[in-house]
């Protein structure tokens, strides 16, 4: 199952702009009202085209609100439609703010607000503390690179994680821990609604997943090769060099496997890491 977290973007920064413009009280409760419409109905639109469409007539929903509130949202859900759950919360909470704010007092609002979203995927029996806890830096990671990118409106985007220890007492020593090989790192995220330069839209990593998922794909040779990456990078450049000379032009194509690294200039450190994307897509296909 997975666990999501979704919380908007650049609200206390428009909050300040507007309070500048020193609008009446009641000004900041229609705020509220308006923010909190948006997200309900942006977490409706999510669950009826994804949720709903995707469940038997007569079976319990696999989805529990834990928290929708302001421009928060916590939710429980089955492990297959995170993904596309989340895409869409996203999606509506952007177009369900334009329409809330319409005609408010304040036109720091008049463009919507955008969104940040984590998805920790855990097994059934995981302590639900830790799964809220690790979405919730998931979310906050994912914010903390779109701000970064300093534009005036913050990119709504996701980041996700699959589970495969006891717990997760912090996300940065997950990356040092799974995601290190050599100069290389095995995450790719986050992916974004729209397009971003250096990094992936959410359509594109569901494609990616797509392709593995065919009987055809070279899934089981790029997790060798993955695994091999951190042992001897030596030898599984060999490795991809074989699989590429093995695959159909389309599979290297679609995968990217003729450019499977994007450089990045690494956080808090002058030299710039190396990301694939076939490890956050491998593991996606395997849910």
């Amino acid at each position: 199952m997975a666990v999501i977290h979704a919380d908007g973007n650049d609200l206390g920064k428009n909050i300040m702009k507007m309070a500048q413009d020193g609008p009446e009280k009641e000004a900041f409760r229609d705020l509220s009202v308006r923010i909190g419409k948006a997200t309900e109905q942006a977490a409706r639109k999510a669950f009826e085209q994804v949720v709903k469409r995707n469940t038997k007539e007569g079976d319990l929903f696999p989805f529990r609100p834990i928290v929708l509130g302001g421009d928060d949202l916590t939710v429980i859900i089955r492990g297959d439609l995170a993904i596309d759950f989340t895409q869409a919360f996203l999606q509506a909470f952007e177009e369900e703010t334009i329409i809330e704010f319409k005609g408010f007092v304040s036109p720091h609002f008049h463009t919507g607000l955008t969104a940040c979203a984590g998805i920790a995927y855990v097994k059934v029996n995981y302590p639900f503390h830790y799964g809220v806890h690790l979405a919730e830096a998931l979310c906050a990671q994912a914010k903390k690179v779109a701000k970064g990118m300093r534009y005036d409106r913050t990119p709504s985007c996701l980041l996700f994680h699959k589970v495969h220890s006891s717990f997760i007492d912090d996300y940065k020593s997950v990356i040092d821990q799974e995601f290190r090989a050599g100069q290389i790192r095995l995450d790719y995220g986050p992916y974004f609604l729209s397009s971003q330069n250096g990094y992936a839209t959410i359509n594109e990593l569901i494609h990616w997943v797509e392709i593995l998922k065919e009987d055809a794909s070279p899934k089981s040779r790029l997790r060798n090769w993955l695994s091999e990456l951190q042992i001897n990078q030596e030898v599984a450049s060999q490795q991809l060099d074989r699989i590429k000379a093995i695959t159909s032009n389309r599979y290297v194509r679609e995968l990217k496997l003729d450019k499977i690294f994007e450089r990045r200039t690494e956080e808090g450190r002058n030299e710039n890491i190396e990301h694939t994307h076939l490890f956050d897509a491998i593991i996606l296909s395997s849910i």
